[in-house]
């Protein structure tokens, strides 16, 4: 994980400036870095020559770099928490994510009232693969970042087993939960 090895190298070759203000990496333990004794990082300390982990930090610190199934950190930016969200999609709605620029979900038809992104992938890919695919030919999964005070205002509801949770967006609050997203919106999975 090119996290760990950044914060080796910051040990071992003290090219990076110890900073106060350097944005928290939260860690699988929910702990950022800087609270179990690694060195934080300053935008303006890199001097290291490493491309690859120099643009991972950059990532990092403006917010761009969003959790995956390898690595569970979370960019944050000072004092603002994230939660990782997963939207089952068709096609048609995939098309519409991506004219967005990866930054926004469609508005929703008359006839769906909620916007129901789920909070695992295991569930989104249920609903992917047994229903989108089926249903339209093909079903993705997408995977995005969403502001922990925003995530906070609706209700997570459980509507089968115990993975099954859906958080219930009222579909005239989308636009609001749009501008609330942290970074793009990317294709985790894709059915057939």
């Amino acid at each position: 994980m090119w996290a760990k090895s950044a914060a080796v190298a910051t040990r071992k070759r003290h090219s990076f400036q110890r900073s106060s203000w350097a944005a928290p990496i939260a860690t699988p333990t929910s702990k950022p870095f800087n609270q179990i004794g690694i060195t934080t990082l300053c935008i303006s300390g890199l001097s290291w020559a490493n491309r690859h982990i120099r643009g991972k930090v950059i990532e990092l610190i403006e917010g761009r770099l969003l959790p995956n199934d390898d690595t569970e950190f979370h960019a944050m930016m000072p004092g603002m928490d994230t939660v990782t969200l997963y939207r089952p999609v068709g096609p048609a709605e995939l098309k519409l994510i991506e004219a967005s620029g990866w930054r926004e979900f469609p508005p929703r038809l008359p006839e769906q009232p909620i916007f129901y992104p789920v909070l695992n992938q295991e569930y989104a890919v249920q609903i992917a693969r047994d229903w989108n695919a089926k249903e339209s030919g093909s079903g993705f999964v997408t995977r995005f970042a969403i502001a922990a005070d925003t995530f906070a205002k609706y209700k997570v509801e459980t509507v089968g087993g115990a993975i099954h949770k859906e958080l219930w967006v009222p579909a005239e609050e989308l636009p609001a939960f749009n501008q609330a997203i942290i970074g793009k919106i990317e294709v985790v999975a894709r059915f057939p």
